[in-house]
Order: C-alpha cells, then sequence, then structure tokens
C-alpha cells in the first residue's frame, strides 16, 4: 500500500479484507523481534500501552502495573501492536511527548540521525492521529506528575475497572528506583537509562540545537499540536 492511499481504505484493506492473515504476519513480525508478552495477543492482553521511544514508557507500564497485576502489551514502539490492540478489542494507551524533547532523547540514545528520527516521529504519530477516537491520548507530563489521571482515562474511554495507584509518590519512587537498579546490574550507560540523568545534559543541549534546526521539526510540531488539541492541553 502506498502513502498516496487513502488512510480509511488503506486500513479496510489489511483489517477487513485480509483480516487473519494481516493479523498473523503482523504479529509474527513483531513476535521475531519482541518478547511475547510485549506482543497483543488475543484473549489474553488488557492492556496495549506504546509511545515513541523516551516518551516515558518505562515509567507508564511499571505504574500501571504496580497496581494492576494483568498482562500489558508495550515497549514494541511499533505501530503494528496497536493494529493487533485495535483489531482485538484491547484497550489501548498511547503516551505523547512534545517532539523536541522526545527526539532529542531519543536521538541521543540510539544514535540514529535527527532527520531519521523527526521522520520516525511524525509517521508514529500521523497514524495514531488517524484513530484518536479509539485510543487515550496521555500527555508525557501527566504521566508522570500523576499518572492516575491517565488511569481513569482508560476506565472511562474503555469501560474497565483498572486499580489507581494508592501512593503515587511512593511508587513513583520506587520505579525509578527499579530502573537505576536495573540499569547498573545490566552495565547500562547514562545514555540508556530511562529516566532523567544529568551526565545527559551536555548531549541534550547539542541535539536540541540540531533538532530545533532541522527543517523536519516543524511539521512534528504541528502534528503534535493538533494531538494536543485533542487531548484539552498543552506544554
Amino acid at each position: 500500500m502506498t502513502s498516496s492511499v487513502p488512510f480509511w481504505i488503506r486500513e479496510f484493506v489489511l483489517l477487513r479484507l485480509l483480516g487473519p492473515v494481516y493479523l498473523r504476519r503482523v504479529q509474527q513480525r513483531l513476535l521475531a523481534r519482541n518478547p511475547p508478552w510485549r506482543v497483543c495477543r488475543k484473549g489474553i492482553t488488557r492492556l496495549c500501552i506504546e509511545g515513541f521511544p523516551r516518551s516515558a514508557n518505562s515509567l507508564a507500564v511499571r505504574l500501571f502495573c504496580f497496581a494492576n497485576d494483568v498482562p500489558v502489551a508495550h515497549h514494541t514502539h511499533s505501530l503494528n501492536n496497536v493494529r493487533l490492540a485495535l483489531a482485538y478489542g484491547i484497550p489501548v494507551l498511547i503516551l505523547v511527548r512534545n517532539p523536541l524533547d522526545a527526539i532529542v532523547s531519543a536521538c541521543i540514545y540510539s544514535k540514529r540521525s535527527v532527520g531519521d528520527v523527526i521522520s520516525s516521529w511524525i509517521s508514529f504519530y500521523k497514524y495514531l492521529e488517524q484513530v484518536r477516537d479509539r485510543v487515550v491520548l496521555a500527555h508525557f507530563d501527566v504521566v508522570i506528575s500523576n499518572f492516575n489521571l491517565t488511569i481513569v482515562s482508560v476506565n472511562k474511554m474503555f469501560h474497565t475497572g483498572f486499580s489507581l495507584i494508592e501512593d503515587l509518590e511512593a511508587a513513583t519512587e520506587r520505579v525509578f528506583e527499579d530502573i537505576r537498579a536495573g540499569a547498573s546490574r545490566d552495565g547500562k550507560g547514562a545514555d540508556k537509562i530511562p529516566i532523567p540523568m544529568p551526565e545527559r545534559e551536555q548531549a541534550k543541549a547539542e541535539y536540541r540545537l540540531l533538532v530545533s534546526q532541522h527543517p523536519g521539526i516543524a511539521g512534528a510540531q504541528d502534528l503534535y499540536d493538533r494531538l494536543c488539541g485533542t487531548m484539552g492541553s498543552c506544554d
């Protein structure tokens, strides 16, 4: 399917006409690159949490599981996982961080070119803009400041009964401690740890200049502003 084909026609062909065959292929591709518990499974997965890399994915998943012991698909950073969730009737939570910060952080982590990361960010959220009425969008600032509001939004949209976190401050600190401990155990450098690290500040400043001057960032910002409009808030 080329990008010139209207979105609704492309999705109709893939999900309605090709149906199970297409979904099996999508799932197999995801399973080839991810542990099975990260991939949406029909009748098993209770929630799909996805977002562009460096958008509080680790924090959101860990906080949600802190209060809810259920199978959660996450961290594939792939639209195919979202497609599976929508096809299987699994609630979807999408994390959205402003593109400048997300792209800067992703560049530091992945060492990919600025232009490549910007294009990936736009492609990821352009699809999600098309299915906005079928997913919950959670702003990065809300996720890191009061994740219970995000759980409330999921429950409201999907008529689920997921539990809130009783002591959110303590749970957040526990999650940060677990992430630090895991990074130390695995020998991860400061550029790979998914929480704020003072050691990254110089690299962030350098990449921020590169990203802000790239011609593609304007398109990412426009898309972000539209998404923020549907969330009713923006930073």
